[in-house]
């Protein structure tokens, strides 16, 4: 299944948010908002989440593979279950269709192992980010 790779939200409906980062924040991250108001990429692995990803900011000419600085206004949505958004995948894993994911607490997805707390979504194309040199990739996800 392609998608578009120059957007983080890709399907479904959603909720439009504007938040200061209190932190380095790259477009396609699971956030939460602090007790300051503000949002950082999600710090706790397996841990339960809101679903919000970093968008990019097409009118301030951001695209998907940037980052968003301390202070600067995020671009956030809000995702639905059965939305599809482009998120950020955690290297060192290879990502089936079907895997479940979980937050791993900095920003990114990775596949559940054990028990999980929270599963945020379940992959929908296949990428594999086992192989060195990996890095966090955009992969189409859908919410759960």
């Amino acid at each position: 299944m392609a998608q578009a790779a120059n957007k983080i939200h890709l399907r479904g409906l959603f909720q439009a948010l504007e938040l200061p980062a209190g932190g380095n924040v790259p477009c396609g991250s699971l956030l939460l908002e602090n007790s300051s108001g503000q949002v950082v990429v999600h710090g706790t692995a397996g841990g339960a989440a809101e679903r919000m990803f970093a968008n990019e900011d097409a009118l301030q000419g951001l695209a998907p593979d940037t980052q968003y600085t301390l202070g600067n206004m995020v671009n956030i949505s809000s995702e639905e279950p059965g939305n599809i958004v482009n998120a950020l995948l955690a290297p060192t894993y290879n990502y089936a269709i079907g895997n479940f994911l979980i937050s791993n607490g900095d920003g990114t997805l990775k596949p559940t192992t054990g028990t999980p707390v929270s599963i945020i979504g379940v992959v929908i194309q296949a990428l594999n980010l086992s192989g060195s040199g990996a890095v966090a990739t955009l992969n189409p996800v859908r919410i759960m």
